[in-house]
């Protein structure tokens, strides 16, 4: 029926004025070659009631904004959809993890900077109290092991024997020279005795843990190739670079997973240095290198953590500062200015006394040189060191040699 009160039927056309006009969809191709509009939810599905048909293009659509559109308004889907957001696009995401790891590469580069780049852990005045230490606790040992150990002359029955008194006698000598073990071997009175087996003792004990201490590695090829390697690399590189180098250096062959087998090492060679003195003052036992670990393995172990203590502390702790362990040789002649003769004191004045052995280890404070790299400056350095510690000695004529 027509509005006007028409009683013809109502035609497609009339209900639907814009029909023929193009519609406001996306098509695509299919391979038929027909058009396929895109499908849009319909929110009203009623006829209404002035008799229109329900027709496809008298639907309304909700667009992506939520909002809702009456069924009378032309309101077609947008030409292209909405693009996705930045977090869903996978492109953008691999860009964030790529942006994350790069930030976490540059921060573990500093950290491992940080890492290697070392600062002093001690100074110098801390260094000479733990070297004092030392010192002291090598003077007990020997006391303590010259009290409680019976001496007499040695006297060899056996050339198994013979050979055994030999090498340790060499050893000695290669350690403290060929005077102070030939006193050993003498006939003394026991008084004199006592005082030369002390000293010895302590003398051998500063030199083991000094040389424990200037060693590179347990192992002598290593140890040698390492030395070599620090006197070029002092040649071509400033101070504060070889201090480094020589810190992760040591911290990795000497003390990383090598450090149960560096105490071992070090033990074995204490208790061996000691029995061959004891052998050559004439200090006999069944089972020597044994009852010594029983009476004074406590005692060795903790000279070792002290050794090793200090150690670290020098060549691991200290990077600004040329510290430099030092301990006169017998025959030296006496000087003031770095040793102190036990039996006179610090203030006595001797014009030519030689030394007999040296008991304890003194410390050096070296000069860094001022141009970096300049071999000039590393000798001069050499000669203008500052004593921190100086070296106690026994001189010939307190032993009558």
């Amino acid at each position: 029926m027509q509005p006007n009160g028409d009683l013809r039927p109502v035609t497609r056309s009339q209900t639907n004025p814009d029909r023929g006009k193009p519609r406001n969809t996306v098509a695509r191709a299919n391979p038929n070659g027909k058009k396929k509009l895109k499908a849009t939810r319909i929110e009203n599905s009623a006829v209404f009631s002035s008799g229109r048909s329900n027709s496809d293009h008298a639907q309304s659509t909700k667009l992506s904004s939520g909002s809702n559109h009456s069924a009378g308004e032309n309101t077609a889907p947008p030409l292209l959809p909405e693009g996705p957001d930045d977090s869903d696009d996978p492109l953008n995401a691999l860009r964030s993890k790529r942006r994350e790891l790069a930030l976490q590469a540059d921060d573990a580069l500093h950290d491992n900077c940080r890492i290697h780049v070392r600062t002093d852990s001690y100074s110098c005045m801390e260094i000479k109290d733990i070297l004092e230490s030392l010192n002291c606790d090598m003077m007990q040992l020997a006391a303590l092991i010259s009290d409680k150990l019976k001496f007499k002359h040695a006297h060899v029955k056996t050339l198994d024997g013979l050979a055994e008194l030999y090498d340790a006698a060499k050893n000695v000598q290669a350690i403290l020279g060929r005077r102070v073990t030939e006193l050993l071997i003498r006939r003394i009175t026991k008084d004199m005795q006592s005082i030369v087996v002390q000293a010895v003792i302590q003398s051998v004990l500063a030199k083991t843990c000094q040389r424990l201490i200037q060693c590179w590695s347990i192992s002598y090829e290593e140890h040698k190739f390492f030395v070599t390697s620090y006197k070029k690399f002092r040649k071509t590189s400033s101070f504060e670079t070889t201090a480094q180098w020589r810190a992760a250096t040591r911290g990795i062959v000497k003390y990383g997973p090598q450090s149960d087998a560096t105490r071992d090492f070090a033990l074995g060679e204490l208790i061996n240095n000691l029995l061959d003195v004891l052998r050559i003052a004439g200090w006999k036992n069944s089972a020597p290198k044994e009852n010594i670990q029983r009476m004074f393995g406590v005692r060795i172990r903790e000279l070792i953590e002290l050794t090793i203590k200090v150690d670290r502390a020098i060549m691991e702790g200290a990077l600004s500062q040329d510290l430099h362990l030092f301990m006169p040789g017998h025959d030296d002649i006496y000087d003031p200015s770095t040793m102190v003769d036990i039996n006179q004191g610090p203030n006595a004045v001797v014009s030519d006394g030689k030394v007999a052995v040296c008991v304890n280890i003194g410390l050096k404070l070296g000069e860094k040189p001022k141009d970096e790299g300049d071999n000039k400056d590393l000798e001069a350095s050499a000669s203008r060191p500052k004593v921190l510690l100086k070296a106690n000695v026994v001189l010939d004529a307190t032993l009558v040699i």
